[in-house]
């Protein structure tokens, strides 16, 4: 008779059944009793009603029966050197192989295999139901119409006895029920079994074979520690604000207010103007209420790249400052650093390579800054989406410029507060220039059905009893801006404006709304300025690599330290310097964007106080530039492309407030007018605002459609069978296909400029490391409606760089037959842009 350590689960090396399921067993084990996992074993704990010891005993029993369903013919099968040499009995119990369907899928089969044993054992109908489903889905593969048990009964017989062998290793005396808040609890496990699954399935633990439990767990520690999924560390004990950023002499209001807030809140929304402290506040918060729960760190979400690389440094410093290690950086950016080399043997190799990645681990490590789409694809329907819910579990989730996202976004950010609500994942948000019904909304995901106080600046804390705490805070700074509206009609009037400002010097920023316009302005100004006056160009149209020397020179020159600031400049730039970017310049002229948008780019206006500034530009004046007096009435036509990037009835109400209202004084006028803004409907713009009230419901429901549903209590929704995990899986770079899931409409693709020789190369599949990082840094993200391959153009399947274009030209190429520039000083252009 065949032996249960005769049936393979892995080859080359052979790996039996049998020590595949005890080595996950084992993994589970060490991950769940690490000091860095407390949080997660301890929320299971209690969900499942069980101590700390037996809900490690039933996770770690689930991870070890995860793959059961490899006992049987038809995956067995699927090995022929296996068949080798088998006696009459092992090939008699393969013949019936052959009436299996070719779509048997083990992991389902595995849940059949203990739905099963467990209803056999007395457990209850849905209590199997709900955990064998739990199993099925640790591939995240499709459901096959039918799964045949075997003929012959001795796989039944080697089946109960493999169970049992693991039962009596790791379940011991436990029983399995029906958990609390079982959506939560089903998700997580299954992350868990995911991550497990792979880890023991890697090259660290392929000789795993024939060794003994203790040789097993030392290996096992070892590779867990290596991918950092475990550590023998929380977020040490920050005593005080100054603690933790000694060079904060005198703390603002909003950050001594910190002291009075709860460390353990579900929720906590920070409210102030720019340049108030808030990230200082947040992190400490976040730090505070990390000790509380023994947390193992912070994961800060940002709207952009941009705004993410400037973060990393300041948590850097934060982080360095308390030693505590560093952070990550999740984006495209971190694909450049050196990366584990790692051989999963497992159908998901691919996705298990790229989670186990520095760049990817940040999420499941310690401490990690990166775009708010990383936390948002946790709960979108793409496999292994649940992973990232698991890497927030143990860590406090900071949400900054929580007012920039549209309602599909939103939508999709309320459903992420459902379930870190569920999971107890504590959350701060941060904005300066949240409106009401944002605010409520996001409130109502915690159970708070009504805003009490409307004050601003405003701490508000929703506490674990479900109580609302508000506390209003003074403001560090009374500031006053002068917004001067000016119909101009073309952009040299825009440029001699400039002129004009700089001409006894300064530092002065032209923002507009699109990348197009700023190449034009840029060109321009550079024919006109004279040699005195640096000008220099920002937007998001760079490659990788020229996108960050510029990001850092406007650091450098426009930055907190004034060493290297210019005597005379103009960055003329688009929305990248809007939000959570610490620039200052002693002037402004500005497109115009809905208030709440200039109010951001305000602050960067006169942002560090007390500097020098120059004759023209003593006063915070911003120069917001209308659409010409000549323009149509209707605003469908009204502001040209910008009326394709912001909302029209934004843009119009936002023109008659300035018209109004010229002084806006922070923080006395913020929340007011921009009430007035949003909310202001006329006969003149009743169309604009139905035609937003429609694309709300319509972006609202195209969010659900790819997003799970708020968790439930008593069911988990994989088990209904109306929920597939068919998006895309994650990619490496800025634009992964789940990635873009989370912003609606972008057609934006990821194109590479090469030489002769490295196109070639790359097209011949040769990609080491040296070519991918030259490739990337490369490379930049253009929108175009479609892009076909020929001899100049083709997509890499494969890698690190799948997903990416490759272009024939470092400097030029040519794309369905239209030319594409890339320069360094002006960007990515289509040839015969104006």
């Amino acid at each position: 008779m065949v032996q249960n350590c005769c049936l393979w689960a892995k080859t080359d090396p052979f790996m039996s059944v049998r020590t595949h399921l005890l080595t996950t067993g084992i993994c589970a084990e060490l991950y769940l009793h690490a000091p860095s996992s407390e949080t997660i074993i301890g929320y299971l704990s209690d969900k499942m009603h069980t101590s700390i010891e037996g809900a490690i005993h039933i996770v770690s029993y689930l991870c070890a029966v995860h793959d059961i369903g490899k006992m049987h013919p038809a995956f067995q099968k699927k090995n022929p050197n296996w068949q080798n040499g088998l006696g009459d009995e092992a090939q008699r119990l393969l013949l019936d192989a052959e009436l299996i369907q070719n779509g048997f899928r083990h992991e389902y089969y595995s849940g059949e295999v203990m739905r099963r044993i467990w209803k056999k054992r007395g457990m209850k109908t849905r209590t199997c139901m709900i955990w064998s489903t739990v199993l099925s889905i640790h591939h995240q593969k499709p459901k096959p119409k039918m799964q045949l048990p075997p003929k012959n009964e001795t796989w039944i017989f080697m089946q109960n006895e493999m169970e049992e062998e693991m039962a009596t290793r790791f379940l011991q005396h436990e029983q399995l029920s029906v958990p609390d808040s079982v959506d939560s609890v089903c998700m997580l496990v299954s992350a868990i079994i995911v991550l497990m699954d792979w880890v023991s399935s890697s090259s660290l633990l392929e000789d795993a074979e024939g060794r003994t439990e203790h040789e097993i767990r030392e290996k096992a520690k070892y590779a867990l520690n290596l991918y950092g999924l475990i550590s023998e560390s929380v977020f040490p004990q920050i005593s005080s604000f100054r603690s933790m950023w000694p060079f904060i002499t005198s703390p603002r209001p909003l950050q001594i207010a910190c002291d009075m807030l709860s460390a353990d809140a579900p929720l906590t929304i920070v409210e102030a103007p720019m340049g108030e402290g808030k990230t200082e506040a947040a992190l400490y918060q976040a730090a505070r209420q990390c000790n509380h729960d023994s947390r193992r760190g912070i994961y800060m979400a940002l709207p952009s790249q941009a705004t993410s690389n400037q973060m990393h440094d300041r948590m850097d410093d934060m982080l360095k400052g308390i030693s505590y290690g560093e952070s990550r950086l999740l984006h495209g950016t971190a694909f450049l650093r050196e990366e584990l080399q790692t051989i999963f043997h497992t159908e998901d190799e691919r996705t298990a390579s790229i989670w186990t990645r520095p760049t990817r681990m940040g999420l499941l490590g310690a401490n990690a800054v990166g775009t708010v789409d990383q936390a948002m694809s946790a709960v979108l329907l793409s496999r292994f989406s649940m992973i990232r819910l698991a890497g927030l579990m143990n860590k406090t989730l900071i949400i900054d410029e929580i007012h920039a996202y549209d309602m599909y976004m939103s939508e999709i950010l309320e459903i992420l507060l459902h379930w870190c609500r569920s999971l107890n994942i504590p959350v701060i948000l941060l904005s300066a220039t949240m409106r009401q019904v944002q605010k409520q909304r996001y409130l109502s995901c915690f159970g708070i059905d009504k805003i009490i106080n409307n004050d601003y600046p405003m701490i508000t804390q929703v506490d674990r009893m479900g109580n609302l705490l508000q506390i209003p805070i003074e403001s560090a700074e009374h500031r006053c801006y002068l917004f001067q509206p000016y119909r101009i009609e073309n952009d040299d009037d825009i440029i001699g404006r400039a002129l004009e400002k700089t001409a006894h010097g300064g530092c002065l920023a032209i923002l507009v709304n699109s990348v197009s316009r700023a190449q034009s302005i840029f060109e321009r100004l550079q024919e006109k300025a004279t040699t005195e006056i640096e000008v220099i160009l920002f937007h998001s149209r760079f490659t990788v690599q020229n996108r960050s020397v510029i990001e850092e020179k406007c650091i450098r020159m426009f930055g907190r330290d004034r060493s290297n600031r210019p005597a005379k400049a103009i960055l003329v730039a688009t929305q990248v310097v809007e939000q959570s970017i610490d620039l200052d310049f002693d002037g402004m002229i500005s497109e115009l964007a809905p208030i709440d948008l200039l109010l951001q780019r305000a602050g960067r206006l006169h942002r560090h106080q007390g500097n020098e500034r120059p004759q023209g530009m003593t006063e915070p004046i911003l120069e917001v530039i209308l659409p010409p007096a000549s323009n149509s009435p209707d605003l469908e036509h009204r502001y040209g492309i910008s009326g394709f990037i912001y909302d029209p009835f934004l843009l119009y109400n936002t023109e008659g407030e300035l018209e109004r209202t010229r002084k806006i004084r922070i923080p006395e006028d913020v929340r007011a007018i921009i009430e007035n803004v949003y909310r202001n409907m006329t006969d003149e713009n009743r169309e604009a605002w139905l035609k937003r009230h429609f694309q709300g419901e319509l972006m609202t429901a195209q969010a659900k459609g790819i997003s799970w549903p708020v968790p439930m209590d008593d069911s988990f929704f994989p088990a209904e069978g109306t929920y597939q995990f068919s998006l895309s899986e994650l990619g490496d770079g800025f634009e992964s296909a789940s990635e873009a899931s989370t912003r609606l409409g972008d057609e934006s693709v990821r194109v590479s400029f090469c030489t002769e020789k490295e196109f070639e190369r790359l097209k011949q599949g040769q990609m080491d490391q040296e070519s991918i990082r030259r490739a990337y840094l490369n490379s930049a993200s253009i929108r175009i409606a479609e892009i076909h391959e020929d001899k100049d153009v083709f997509q890499i399947h494969q890698g690190k760089l799948n997903g990416i274009w490759c272009l024939r030209g470092e400097t030029e190429a040519v794309i369905t037959g239209r030319r594409i520039i890339n320069d360094a000083t002006i960007g990515i252009r289509w040839e015969g842009n104006a």
